[in-house]
């Protein structure tokens, strides 16, 4: 129960952040086109602006697909580091099956 609550904040938490960046990147455009059509002389101020906020954003968005897959790298080892434990009788070492209520070996119960 406790994994899958920190699953669905970490759901949560990636929505949020698109839902930042695509404000962000909207809020960045509407003052880029703003400072353009005033300042009508400054279109290359103006490009330079929007192209360092573009690569800003996805430089951030860069950072959190990283992040997301480490921790799919992490919890991919973890997991499999569990099922190896549990494949595994903990009295005799024998390799028994996942639906398996005692050791075939020397028939040690399991909960």
């Amino acid at each position: 129960m406790k994994n899958s609550y920190s699953r669905l904040c970490l759901k949560e938490r990636w929505t949020m952040f698109t839902i930042f960046l695509i404000a962000g990147i909207l809020c960045a455009a509407a003052a880029i086109y703003a400072f353009i059509k005033h300042y009508m002389t400054y279109t290359v101020t103006g490009s330079v602006l929007a192209i360092v906020s573009l690569l800003i954003s996805g430089y951030i968005f860069q950072l959190n697909m990283r992040r997301k897959e480490i921790k799919k790298e992490y919890s991919y080892e973890f997991d499999r580091e569990l099922f190896a434990k549990e494949r595994t009788c903990p009295k005799c070492g024998a390799s028994i099956g996942s639906n398996v209520c005692y050791c075939p070996r020397c028939g040690t119960k399991f909960h």
